[in-house]
């Protein structure tokens, strides 16, 4: 490793002459910088404001693009430099090209110190250029685009409504004590395997079993639906039970969650990871205010004099579905006001199309054949017998031939192992519960695209300052409130995004003083 002083900068600037992969990083103690090819490692001393400066400007000024292993570089960067973050636009993240190239495939732990990890970034860029495809490129380019849109959100942070959230985790600890008071025992701590056993136990006494894949036991929500559980109101009123504290631990997960990331401003700085997730759709941590329950989100408030501007696309899954499978069925179905109405008819008689019982347990059943999942888990989910769930299911598919067809067929690709690609040439992951999970891969991870190509759209159309929060199909924004109107109708219309031989949008609305309203 070659240090940079004012002396050895010259040289620096040389070495950047050749083109090939750079990578950039900071020590674990964020005193020191470094930037690297996959042989050589430059350092400098962070606490050199100059010397920082002159090696950023020297690596923009050849116009050479850096590789971070780590989102922080860039606001350490502008902190130090007292730039802007849109002067680091030459600095982008690995995991962003790693996971939009390889969904699911975590990234590697980062080593020690800022010139090895430095290398690092730099190798893995170099490892993974050849195994990108062309048609895999431009999707890859627009998500890289779209981490750095995000980054002025990331450094503005997030306001949280204090009080509420104080008021919130008190009312939740109230509930779970009177709760664990009548249930004799806890059910919503499970965190050490002597509690995970309690648990265990207490369900086991009242017939109630869960278990993995692999047939072990397991409180994981992943395998609730295939928990055993008795035929009879005593076995439901207890499986209820279970839930119902399985609830209130996750809501206590996010509300600590968001306590413990507070800062003394009554804000959070959560990071957002576009491509975090294996269908290659959006997560956000620190907190992960992606998975908060809607009961909560009126603990996130815009900034005075801004208001909150959401939109969710409208029918994602069904509407990609259909234009993936061609199925014309689906598509007429979808063509009416309401598609699980029309599909309850299809399924029990024209008699159901005012019962919203039946359009209810239609949506659930529908959605949850293109997640793959079974007779088995439909009936715990919904309260049915399992051969009442079997037999709507098969209704939903002699409903759509087509739809059937195109999941039958992606399910054979991935048993003979080919590869498969969104229509945006985005790599799947390696389904790894099953075939049976290939097709919601494919319909989830091509509305992910469908949503980042809606989202480009937004930064050209509003500005990257106006984003604050992706969530699944949902995107959060932030008005001032003279420009609502106006935003909202920017914002419909960048999402209004063309998918195959369809076209998939929403409605924006106005949530005013907080994301819930």
């Amino acid at each position: 490793m070659t240090l940079v002083t004012a002396a050895t900068l010259p040289a620096f600037d040389v070495w950047l002459a050749k083109k090939r992969p750079l990578g950039i990083a900071l020590s674990a103690a964020g005193t020191v910088l470094g930037v690297a090819d996959v042989k050589t490692a430059w350092t400098a001393d962070i606490a050199d404001e100059f010397l920082i400066r002159a090696v950023a400007s020297k690596i923009q000024d050849r116009q050479r693009r850096a590789w971070s292993m780590a989102p922080e570089v860039v606001h350490t960067l502008a902190r130090v430099t007292e730039y802007d973050l849109e002067d680091f636009s030459w600095i982008n993240d690995v995991a962003v090209a790693l996971h939009s190239a390889h969904p699911g495939v975590p990234l590697p732990p980062m080593v020690a110190g800022a010139g090895p990890r430095a290398r690092q970034a730099a190798s893995l860029m170099k490892a993974l250029a050849p195994e990108v495809p062309a048609v895999a490129h431009p999707m890859m380019n627009l998500t890289v685009a779209l981490d750095q849109a995000f980054r002025e959100s990331q450094r503005r942070g997030i306001r949280v409504d204090v009080d509420g959230l104080r008021e919130a985790r008190d009312l939740n600890r109230s509930v779970t004590a009177v709760a664990a008071a009548e249930d004799g025992i806890d059910l919503s701590v499970v965190g050490t395997e002597a509690q995970a056993e309690a648990v265990t136990g207490w369900l086991s006494k009242r017939g109630i079993t869960i278990r993995d894949f692999d047939g072990r036991p397991s409180l994981s929500r992943d395998f609730f639906d295939r928990a055993e559980i008795p035929d009879s109101s005593e076995g439901r009123y207890f499986w209820g039970r279970f839930r119902a504290a399985a609830s209130r631990r996750s809501a206590r997960l996010s509300l600590d969650q968001i306590s413990n990331n507070l800062h003394d401003d009554g804000h959070v700085f959560p990071v957002v990871h576009l491509r975090g997730a294996k269908t290659g759709r959006g997560s956000v941590t620190a907190p992960a205010l992606t998975s908060l329950s809607k009961k909560y989100r009126n603990l996130i408030i815009p900034e005075d004099g801004t208001a909150f501007i959401s939109l969710d696309f409208d029918r994602a899954e069904p509407t990609v579905a259909a234009a993936l499978s061609q199925d014309e069925g689906l598509r007429e179905a979808l063509a009416t006001s309401d598609i699980y109405r029309e599909l309850a008819t299809r399924v029990f008689g024209e008699q159901a199309r005012e019962d919203d019982v039946a359009r209810a347990t239609c949506k659930t059943i529908f959605l949850g054949v293109l997640y793959g999942r079974g007779a088995q888990g439909l009936s715990l989910q919904l309260g049915i017998s399992k051969a009442e769930a079997a037999e709507t299911i098969r209704s939903i598919w002699d409903s759509f031939p087509a739809l059937k067809a195109y999941c039958e067929g992606l399910k054979a690709a991935s048993i003979a192992g080919g590869e498969l690609r969104t229509p945006w040439g985005r790599l799947l992951p390696v389904p790894n519960k099953g075939p049976y999970q290939t097709p919601n891969l494919m319909i989830q991870a091509s509305a992910a695209d469908v949503f980042y190509v809606g989202l480009k759209n937004v930064v050209e159309l509003l500005g990257a300052d106006r984003l604050t929060l992706p969530i699944h199909d949902e995107i959060l924004i932030q008005s001032s409130q003279d420009e609502v109107f106006r935003s909202s109708v920017l914002l419909e219309e960048a999402m209004t995004v063309p998918f195959l031989n369809t076209v998939i949008t929403g409605q924006a609305k106005q949530r005013g003083g907080a994301w819930g309203r």
